[in-house]
């Protein structure tokens, strides 16, 4: 990175930050790790997704976040080592700002904005499904071991380790500044993994009575709808999916239609 300040007159002088890949890419590589280990896809497990799907959901957006930040940062910095002295905010110069390469500003914002709308639409569906979920759960009796409660959150608690990593915090350098350990971490985790053993279970005593099940024609639309969010042809994506990933696809599209069913009967019910 580059930053140098040419005087204009004697009121105005001009930035200029020259920002290259290598200053911003260890950044969007890291913030793509962390999205990997959170994003949950059909037919992948939680932190397995390729990351070459990652960079088709949120590369740009990424890219666009880590870059308006490092250049705040720049100007921020330069301004404050080099004590110079201010009047008002600093105005960017549009003439001269070089576009970064996201194909064209307006599809980037577009972009965006498609995706916080479908996110906004997911947000509420998923809502809708908890409550029905939870109001079956209420209902249910079940024994669950303690050998499974236990395996649930230390899965759990690895998972928080691996986030933690990808942020460039050890789990040790975690323990030493909050004075926490990996036994009070689970503690405090146990209800969220009892929760998430009595949805499972739920779910796949609905899928068993109900026979529900995915289908050939069910798979091939859930192919259909990842080639079109991630813009990917869709035998590419095929392709990253072994025999272990297409079980566990038709599983998720599976416990999915579980869902389904459980919020039309709650709606008909209603």
């Amino acid at each position: 990175m580059n930053v140098s300040l040419q005087n204009i007159d004697k009121v105005s002088a001009e930035l200029t930050v020259k920002l290259e890949k290598a200053d911003y890419q260890e950044k969007v590589d890291k913030e793509l790790k962390s999205l990997r280990q959170k994003a949950q896809i059909p037919g992948f497990r939680k932190g397995m997704v390729p990351t070459s799907l990652i960079k088709k959901m949120y590369g740009k957006s990424v890219i666009a976040e880590v870059v308006n930040k490092a250049l705040q940062e720049a100007v921020y910095n330069y301004i404050k080592d080099n004590k110079v002295n201010m009047l008002g905010e600093p105005l960017p110069n549009e003439e001269k700002q070089q576009n970064i390469d996201f194909d064209t500003m307006e599809e980037y914002k577009k972009d965006l904005t498609e995706k916080l709308q479908a996110e906004k639409i997911e947000a509420a569906k998923t809502a809708d499904e908890d409550k029905v979920v939870a109001k079956v759960i209420e209902n249910a009796t079940m024994e669950i071991p303690d050998q499974m409660v236990e395996e649930q959150v230390n899965g759990m608690v690895n998972d928080y380790a691996r986030r933690l990593e990808s942020q460039g915090i050890s789990f040790k350098q975690y323990v030493e500044i909050t004075g926490m350990t990996a036994e009070k971490i689970g503690e405090q985790m146990k209800p969220q993994a009892i929760k998430r053993i009595q949805t499972r279970l739920v779910l796949e005593a609905v899928v068993k009575a109900e026979n529900i099940q995915a289908d050939d024609a069910a798979v091939e639309e859930q192919f259909d709808k990842m080639a079109e969010d991630f813009k990917m042809d869709k035998e590419q994506i095929k392709g990253m999916f072994g025999e272990e990933q297409m079980a566990q696809l038709k599983e998720d599209l599976a416990v999915q239609k579980a869902i389904d069913f459980l919020v039309a009967e709650a709606k008909f019910v209603d």
